[in-house]
C-alpha cells in the first residue's frame, strides 16, 4: 500500500502543476488554482502514511532526534510520508507564487523564475 501511495502523490499534484505551467491564462485554471484546498488530496495520503506507521512517528516527533529521524525517513512509510509532506507544500507554495505573479501582472513564465 505504501509504494500506491508514494505513486499516487505525485499523481495528484502534477494536474495542478499541469494547468498553471501549460495554461496559465485559462479561466478554468484561475479558478482551481485559485483554492487552497488543491493540496487537500495529497495532504489525506500524508495523514494516511503517518498514522498507519504512528507508533513509529510519535517518537521521531515528540523527542526528535537525528538518528531517531534519520531511521524514520529510512523506512518504507517515512520516505514515503516526507515525499508527501513535501509533494504538498510544494504546491502549496507553487500556488502561491503563481497566484502571487498574476497579481503584479507578471510575464507567463517569469514566476517560475522569481524575477518579476
Amino acid at each position: 500500500m505504501t509504494a500506491t501511495l508514494f505513486t499516487l502523490t505525485f499523481a495528484l499534484a502534477a494536474p495542478f502543476w499541469a494547468l498553471m505551467i501549460l495554461l496559465p491564462r485559462w479561466s478554468w485554471t484561475a479558478r482551481i488554482i485559485g483554492s487552497p484546498l488543491i493540496v487537500l488530496p495529497v495532504l489525506a495520503i500524508y495523514a494516511i502514511l503517518v498514522l498507519a506507521a504512528a507508533g513509529d512517528v510519535l517518537p521521531a516527533v515528540l523527542s526528535p532526534t537525528l538518528s531517531g529521524v534519520r531511521d524514520l525517513l529510512g523506512t518504507a512509510d517515512g520516505a514515503a510520508a516526507a515525499w508527501a509532506h513535501m509533494i504538498a507544500f510544494d504546491l502549496f507554495v507553487g500556488r502561491w507564487a503563481w497566484l502571487d505573479s498574476r497579481e503584479r501582472g507578471c510575464p507567463r513564465w517569469s514566476w517560475l523564475r522569481s524575477w518579476c
